[in-house]
C-alpha cells in the first residue's frame, strides 16, 4: 500500500499541474483576445478622432464663410440705409406734385413753337 499511496499522491500532483496548465492557456487565451479586442477599439477610437478633427475644421470654415457673409450682408444693409436716407421722403414728392399740377408743364410752349407763332402773327400784318 506503500507504493499505492505515493503513485496516487504523485498522479494527482501531475493532474493538478496539467489543470493548472490548462486554465494558465484558457487565462492567456482570454487575454489574448481582451488585448486585440483592446487594439481594434483604440485603432477605431483613432480613426473616429480623426474623422470628428476633419469635421471640425470643415465646420469651422463653414462658420467662417457665414460670418463673412453676415459681415458682407451687414455692410451692404449699412450702404442702402445711408442711401434711403438721402433719398426723398413721401412729403417732399408731394409738394413736387403739387407745383407741377400748379405750373401744368404739358401747357408750357417750346421756344421754337413760339418763334413759329410770333413769325406766323408777324407775317398775318
Amino acid at each position: 500500500m506503500n507504493r499505492a499511496g505515493p503513485q496516487t499522491g504523485m498522479g494527482d500532483v501531475s493532474g493538478l499541474v496539467k489543470d493548472l496548465m490548462r486554465r494558465v492557456r484558457v487565462i492567456e487565451e482570454r487575454y489574448s483576445s481582451i488585448r486585440k479586442n483592446i487594439q481594434v477599439g483604440e485603432q477605431n477610437m483613432l480613426t473616429m478622432n480623426r474623422n470628428i478633427m476633419t469635421e471640425i475644421k470643415t465646420i469651422n470654415m463653414d462658420i467662417s464663410e457665414v460670418k463673412e457673409t453676415l459681415r458682407q450682408v451687414k455692410e451692404d444693409m449699412s450702404m442702402i440705409i445711408k442711401e434711403l436716407k438721402d433719398t426723398v421722403n413721401k412729403e417732399e414728392v408731394k409738394v413736387l406734385q403739387k407745383y407741377i399740377q400748379l405750373w401744368e408743364p404739358l401747357n408750357f410752349v417750346s421756344q421754337a413753337e413760339m418763334e413759329k407763332y410770333v413769325d406766323s402773327r408777324l407775317k398775318k400784318r
